[in-house]
């Protein structure tokens, strides 16, 4: 059983990237043309093209990969594209020079019975569709049973699939299309003489492996072939680490007197703890920490009485939700397992083991990762304890089945890919494979849901230090307080601290497999120093600081305000015609709201923006400082003064994870809610010109990609702007 404060926010960080930044229509002396086999590789097509400029990588729907036509240059069959719904081929796209047009033509054997040029519509990573000029074989070859290899009359050579897959790999196409590449078997030819001298044969084909006997494994990609590298790397800094790394250290000493000082407590008034619960967090501690208090706290929980029990309907595995007298909530999860028991299979395999919760809060502790939850062992009777005191829907019994869904937030800062590092560190030394979602408060990672740690002692799964070898980066004073832990300092200090609970948390092999696992953490820094150095891989506090955009830019400047655009606002030649004091400082979300549209107006012949406060939804948009001068001008853009839409404060989290206060605007009538996948009716759509400000501005602004995308599809009414709007647009 465990304290916990029940924390709304739920979220997974991901990192946003920007869209391509490039528009055809300005290259009107060019073509554009979609390849998908040897001219993926820029050497390959820029022997008869040389005009090709790498535009952008796309992929084309309803067609699949082949190969048919057999080629004396290539000493083997060559590839080719085939209508079949559902599968799909991806490609570059290449800028050429009309003078090329010919050229490629002739590479391509039009008018010789090899291939016809035909235009296609490809989409690129950023959504965009395109047009563009490909070619396809006059013959269609029959499509392969699943599992069925290519007959040996269709196979490319061992050039040119070599040739394809690198250019593949070149263009950092999806890795797992380059797995299927991968599958397609070959002839076991090398390509005549003359290609070979155009690419400069031998070329570097170090991680290259073209099978001509059989697939090969999709896991067996440049990127699983990468990780497993990076694994023998830490496992051989592992096997030579420093003795510095196994002996203990003096330094450890008074550290481990104060932690057992605040473990060793108990409590005689129940009141006093409870009482002060609304001041428990800081910035450093999720509970008080020091002075005795975390003893007390946990002895609180064992004696306080149980008022009322619930469901806590969070997961898919059994949970009570016991509201104790004091009004504190605690979250109950049941013995499943003994303490002895090893489970097998994937690190996330099992059920939730209670001791693993315990050890957790332990753990935190010595760690000085104080983010967690205060957790206990206890005995609780079923017909005593809970049953007088459930509720009705706790007496009815409530039954989930499946996975609880990932919830997604699109927000990047340092200090959050440092705070998820040391939560990697933690769920590795406990091998907690299944931290599914990650709960915040405060801006910090809370850990909770430690269920599946102590599963196998035998078994040390690296994958879990991913973020830290990953990006190589470690937050110094968490390196400093590991350091000091060396030796079995870590779980000496544990086995004490539980002992104070009288609870014996786990087995002889799980500390030793923590103590294991611990030189594993610094085997991974030390290969983290080798490969970028010590400057690189530690981060300083006051670099946090110095890296946070928002409270460098963000801070209250004396007569301006901040203002927070969702709608044409966003692009920075429209928020400029009345507001020219407007200074962008980064983009945030605002949560718990809807975008939408409802008003016509006749300035944009077409339905404006608003908000609408809707539970589960957000809305990204631009943080602008402007000066208080410009407030009239920036309201009567809005239509404060005629009622179209009033001004309101909402608190927006920036991409540090900052929440700031910011003036918005929401439309004085909201429009009625729509079903999920129900379009705009059209008397609610936005014009062309309208959408096109809302777009640019959004990519302009380096919002989200995901959330680009959702706005693109987005219908418009066919309208553009009304003359006067154009032009204002037009003068900026």
């Amino acid at each position: 059983m465990f304290l916990s404060r029940f924390l709304s926010t739920i979220l997974l960080v991901l990192p946003h990237f920007g869209l391509l930044r490039c528009d055809s229509t300005q290259y009107e002396d060019k073509f554009l043309y979609f390849a998908y086999g040897s001219n993926l590789l820029a050497k390959r097509i820029h022997i008869n093209n040389p005009t090709a400029i790498f535009y952008s990588t796309a992929k084309l729907q309803d067609y699949r990969l082949d190969f048919n036509m057999y080629t004396e240059l290539w000493n083997g069959n060559a590839a080719t594209i085939v209508e079949d719904p559902g599968e799909y081929v991806w490609g570059d796209l290449w800028l050429i020079n009309n003078s090329d047009l010919k050229s490629l033509d002739e590479q391509e054997l039009v008018g010789s019975g090899g291939y016809f040029a035909r235009n296609v519509t490809v989409t690129t990573p950023g959504g965009k569709q395109l047009q563009a000029r490909t070619y396809q074989e006059t013959v269609d070859p029959p499509k392969l049973k699943e599992g069925e290899l290519l007959p040996e009359d269709r196979r490319p050579s061992n050039t040119y699939l070599g040739v394809i897959i690198l250019g593949a790999f070149e263009s950092n196409l999806p890795s797992e299309y380059i797995g299927k590449l991968f599958n397609f078997v070959t002839n076991g030819n090398t390509a005549s003489k003359p290609i070979l001298e155009q690419l400069g044969y031998p070329f570097n084909v170090k991680h290259l492996q073209v099978y001509t006997t059989k697939p090969t494994p999709l896991i067996q990609s440049r990127k699983a072939e990468a990780m497993q590298n990076v694994h023998k790397e830490i496992n051989d800094h592992f096997a030579h680490l420093k003795k510095q790394y196994k002996i203990k250290t003096s330094k450890f000493i008074p550290v481990q007197q104060a932690l057992i000082a605040s473990l060793n407590s108990t409590i005689t008034e129940l009141e006093n703890i409870w009482n002060t619960v609304d001041n428990w967090v800081d910035n450093e501690s999720l509970f008080p920490d020091k002075n005795g208090d975390p003893g007390r706290i946990l002895h609180a929980i064992k004696s306080s009485p149980i008022a009322l029990v619930d469901n806590a309907p969070k997961g898919t595995q059994l949970k009570l939700l016991l509201i104790l007298e004091s009004k504190q909530k605690v979250l109950f999860k049941p013995k499943r397992y003994n303490l002895t028991e090893v489970i097998k299979g994937p690190v996330y395999a099992g059920f939730d083991r209670y001791n693993s919760e315990v050890f957790a809060y332990y753990l935190g502790m010595v760690l000085n990762m104080r983010w967690i939850a205060p957790a206990v062992t206890m005995r609780i009777n079923v017909e005593n304890d809970i049953l007088p005191v459930a509720t009705l829907g706790l007496k009815n019994t409530m039954v989930k089945n499946g996975k609880e869904e990932w919830k997604l937030s699109h927000t990047l800062s340092l200090q959050r890919i440092l705070n998820l590092i040391d939560v990697a560190i933690f769920d590795f030394l406990i091998q907690n494979g299944d931290r599914h979602h990650y709960e915040v408060y405060k801006n910090r990672i809370v850990i909770l849901d430690n269920g599946k740690g102590l599963g196998n002692p035998m078994v040390d799964i690296l994958d879990v230090l991913a973020p830290l070898y990953q990006c190589c980066i470690i937050n110094l004073q968490t390196w400093q307080n590991l350091q000091l832990l060396s030796g079995g300092s870590l779980t000496e200090t544990i086995k004490i601290l539980s002992s104070f609970q009288g609870e014996k948390l786990a087995t002889e092999e799980h500390f030793e497999a923590i103590e294991r696992r611990l030189l594993k953490v610094y085997a991974t820094v030390q290969y983290c120093i080798e490969k970028y150095g010590t400057e690189k891989v530690f981060k300083h506090n006051i670099e946090l600081m110095l890296n946070s955009f928002s409270r460098k830019m963000m801070d209250p400047i004396k007569d301006t305000f901040l203002y927070f655009a969702y709608g044409s606002n966003l692009f920075k030649k429209r928020i400029r015609i009345n507001n020219p004091t407007a200074e962008f400082l980064g983009v945030g979300r605002l949560d718990n709201h809807q975008l939408d549209f409802i008003k016509y107006s006749e300035h944009w012949r077409g339905a404006s923006a608003t908000i609408i406060p809707t539970e589960h939804a957000h809305v990204w948009g631009a943080i602008w400082r402007l000066h208080d001068q410009d407030l009239p001008s920036l309201d009567r853009q809005e239509g404060v003064d005629t009622n179209w839409y009033f001004a309101k404060s909402v608190n927006v989290m920036t991409s540090d994870g900052v929440s700031v206060q910011c003036r918005t605007y929401q439309q004085t009538i909201n429009p009625p809610l729509r079903k999920n996948g129900e379009e705009l009716p059209l008397e609610r759509r936005p014009c062309i010109t309208y959408l096109d400000c809302i777009i640019k501005g959004a990519v302009e602004c380096e919002l989200p990609e995901y959330y680009i995308e959702e706005l693109k599809k987005i219908p418009h009414n066919g309208q553009i702007a009304s003359a006067k709007m154009l032009e204002k647009l037009n003068s900026q």
